[in-house]
């Protein structure tokens, strides 16, 4: 989030992989993922970790749970929440979000995504290895990011571990400072030994992120996510991150009031009532996703007044 074995199993694999649960059978960790629809929430924080735990749990579908963990934390940082979460959801974890990326060398991307891997690959499901690469705050250029992101994927192939990455999303050419932050332009430059083997491709969507606003319809979704899965052709399709923007994402380009219950409620609703139509529009390479980005901030602890966590509850069981 900025504050400015490739492919599924499907058909009959899928079916001895759940005949096989229905006798009994053990499945492998590879198995479990995914779901046919991804609900997905991002966990961001780890403050009030027991609180999320509590949040997760109590939801009536099992979610999907996107980890993003940043610059100064280490995997036993993470041990606690990703061990006491794991039970009740699926896990995906962003090995750094994207404006920290750039402070990192592409031999540091990848011992960082090692000693994530050594530390989860029994609990974590799917890695993302890039969130919204496409944006000039992640690197200087396609060169230097994908660099990165080919040092990720080289670590998450090799332990045999799926790979995920988002690109940034807006509806306005206007909002792109760099001609390769188009996402149909920026897609074309990752290396092929990334897009060949990637298993899910998701679009970052926030309304306020540039202006004026955009609120980009379910096809003109669709139809983003039909070009840029051309260059990926096992990989699914989804959308990695939405969320309502606040006072702490200013940035020199854009200054932010904080949202109203309601606003965030309209902007979750309006976004995850797509669902029906994207999957209509692109098939069974659609999954959902979705990972309201401000779980922690907006629906912890779940039972307080005002908590976004009852909208979110709605919504995901839905999908």
């Amino acid at each position: 989030m900025r504050t400015r074995a490739s492919g599924w199993l499907y058909g009959a694999v899928l079916g001895i992989v759940l005949a096989l649960t229905l006798a009994g059978g053990a499945t492998s960790h590879a198995a479990r993922w995914p779901d046919q629809v991804l609900r997905g929430i991002t966990i961001e924080s780890r403050q009030q970790s027991a609180a999320t735990i509590e949040a997760v749990k109590a939801l009536r579908t099992k979610p999907t749970l996107r980890l993003v963990t940043h610059l100064e934390e280490t995997p036993e940082n993470w041990r606690e929440l990703v061990m006491g979460l794991d039970p009740h959801a699926q896990i995906m974890m962003t090995i750094l979000d994207s404006t920290q990326m750039k402070l990192l060398s592409a031999a540091q991307i990848s011992d960082r995504t090692q000693a994530f891997v050594n530390a989860f690959r029994d609990q974590v499901d799917i890695w993302e290895i890039g969130n919204e690469l496409n944006g000039e705050w992640v690197g200087s250029g396609p060169a230097e990011i994908n660099a990165k992101v080919v040092a990720a994927a080289r670590v998450v192939e090799a332990a045999g571990e799926r790979t995920a990455i988002t690109l940034n999303y807006w509806s306005s050419p206007n909002c792109y400072s760099q001609g390769w932050e188009e996402p149909r332009s920026y897609v074309k430059t990752i290396p092929g030994e990334v897009m060949e083997k990637l298993d899910l491709l998701m679009l970052s969507v926030y309304e306020t992120a540039c202006r004026p606003i955009q609120q980009p319809s379910a096809q003109d979704l669709a139809t983003m996510l039909a070009d840029l899965g051309a260059a990926a052709p096992q990989a699914m399709l989804g959308i990695g991150e939405i969320g309502a923007q606040g006072e702490e994402d200013k940035d020199d380009d854009n200054d932010f009031s904080d949202p109203t219950l309601a606003e965030k409620q309209r902007i979750a609703q309006r976004y995850m009532s797509m669902q029906p139509e994207l999957s209509r529009r692109l098939g069974t390479r659609f999954v959902g996703g979705w990972f309201w980005w401000y779980f922690v901030r907006d629906a912890v602890p779940h039972t307080s007044a005002g908590s976004l966590w009852p909208t979110l509850d709605r919504l995901l069981a839905s999908l």
